[in-house]
């Protein structure tokens, strides 16, 4: 409505300023025509008494043609005629020096009188040419001028109001119907578009410039709704993919873990079956030997089922759930399903730090915290040490959970830096290493809102650094 209403006021303006000076033109012109006919009348006038009076005193002398002009003049005539001698020309200067030429020639004379307190049009008839032949005099009010006009000036203003305003209303309806509709359709469109509305189509089945920018939006809309669908199709099966290379991390790294938990759970296997062997042949001396012999196969056992139930735990894939969650615990869990791995490779792992509460899902934390502590141990050359530290940290948008695992292997090249969180890239031999265990920790990382980093700083080693919100996002 704004701009119809600008709109509007703008043509109204245009149009009563060119009302206003038709109105001007057209006073001026009454004016002068009405002036005009003044002195044609005059003319007429002036000519046929020139004519009677001249005709007068050619036959019956000059007092009888001066009488003849005395009686020209009625009462209800606006009209006064006068005899004048050249003698009185001569008493009037001003009016001598502008008419006396054209009277000796024999031409009328019109004159207009307005700086007087009445306005008045003199018309001089010169009877005969000559220096000092007599002339009529005919004189006329311009009263009459004054109210022919003001009648004209009502009857105009009245015409232009009415103009003005059918132009000024037809303006606004035209202009709400034409440019107020559309546009608060364009504008319902925008923000409807703006809120992700994309089905709605904006409909306006005028042929102008806003209907094509009607159409157009429908088009973007329909442009848009196809292009976030085909997103959202290919981020679905990005995600699925993702899933799908998660869980086949997850099952790599089982495999991988294999060897260390058949370890783990080789010991108590034996343990069991000693002292099943003990109980079944009978050499148990006392009561409290046999007691003592069935307690440690129920602690062997349970170790067992422990052992086992992570290693499921881990393996088992599914919706991730975010959960207040201690990077501490999460480290140390880590460290003991692969205490037999750094075992086996004589490597000692630590855990620095207090505790930390992050926003995360446990299972897919402990993924990371198992790959990234993996990969430290197969860096790690026998004797040597790998630290998983706990800290905080502050950042932009809250504060921050961190978990750096910490190796002094030998470091990772440059050039295989840049490429170390793209899926299949590895380092390692043939048959140790998938190349999937680092782009999976990646994107874990980053679908939490955390970021993940590697070092490689001078004195050797390399450090991981995982930054995960204190907070729900």
């Amino acid at each position: 409505m704004q701009l119809t209403r600008k709109l509007t006021f703008f043509i109204a303006i245009a149009v009563w300023s060119v009302l206003g000076v038709v109105a001007c033109l057209r006073i001026a012109e009454e004016r002068s025509l009405y002036r005009d006919d003044l002195r044609r009348d005059h003319e007429v006038l002036g000519h046929a008494l020139a004519a009677a009076v001249s005709e007068a005193w050619r036959v019956s002398g000059r007092d009888v043609a001066r009488d003849v002009v005395a009686h020209a003049t009625s009462a209800d005539s606006p009209v006064s005629v006068r005899w004048l001698d050249a003698d009185v020309l001569r008493a009037e200067p001003g009016l001598a020096a502008s008419v006396a030429d054209e009277l000796k020639a024999g031409v009328m004379v019109h004159t207009l009188f307005e700086n007087s307190t009445e306005p008045q049009l003199i018309s001089l008839v010169p009877l005969r040419p000559g220096k000092d032949a007599p002339f009529l005099e005919l004189r006329e009010s311009l009263s009459s001028e004054n109210r022919y006009l003001g009648r004209t000036l009502s009857h105009t203003v009245v015409a232009t109001l009415a103009v003005g305003a059918v132009c000024t209303a037809l303006a606004f309806l035209l202009g709400t119907w034409m440019v107020g509709r559309p546009v608060r359709a364009l504008r319902d469109k925008a923000r409807r578009v703006g809120t992700g509305d994309l089905t709605v189509p904006v409909v306006l089945t005028q042929r102008d410039e806003l209907g094509d920018l009607a159409r157009e939006m429908n088009h973007m809309s329909d442009a848009l709704a196809r292009s976030r669908a085909e997103r959202e199709a290919a981020n679905a099966e990005r995600i699925r993919a993702l899933s799908q290379l998660r869980h086949a991390e997850r099952l790599a790294t089982v495999g991988r873990l294999a060897a260390g938990v058949a370890h783990e759970l080789g010991t108590p296997l034996h343990v069991i079956e000693g002292h099943t062997k003990l109980l079944d042949r009978g050499e148990a001396e006392s009561e409290e030997e046999t007691r003592e012999s069935l307690q440690t196969i129920l602690r062997q056992t349970a170790r067992m089922t422990h052992i086992v139930r992570q290693l499921l735990d881990f393996a088992r894939a599914r919706t991730p759930h975010k959960t207040p969650v201690d990077l501490r615990a999460i480290a140390e869990e880590a460290t003991s399903m692969l205490t037999a791995l750094a075992a086996q490779r004589d490597v000692n792992v630590q855990v620095e730090g207090e505790g930390c509460v992050v926003h995360a899902d446990e299972s897919q934390m402990l993924q990371v915290a198992t790959n990234l502590l993996k990969n430290a141990i197969d860096a790690s050359s026998p004797g040597q040490r790998v630290t998983l530290e706990v800290s905080t940290a502050h950042a932009d948008d809250g504060p921050r959970g961190v978990l750096r695992v910490v190796d002094q292997g030998s470091g990772i090249d440059p050039e295989a830096r840049e490429h170390l969180f793209e899926p299949f890239f590895t380092t390692k031999d043939v048959g140790r290493g998938t190349g999937l265990g680092l782009a999976v920790s990646h994107g874990i990382v980053l679908d939490h809102g955390g970021a993940i980093s590697v070092d490689c700083p001078p004195r050797g080693g390399s450090v991981f650094e995982v930054q995960l919100p204190q907070e729900a996002q």
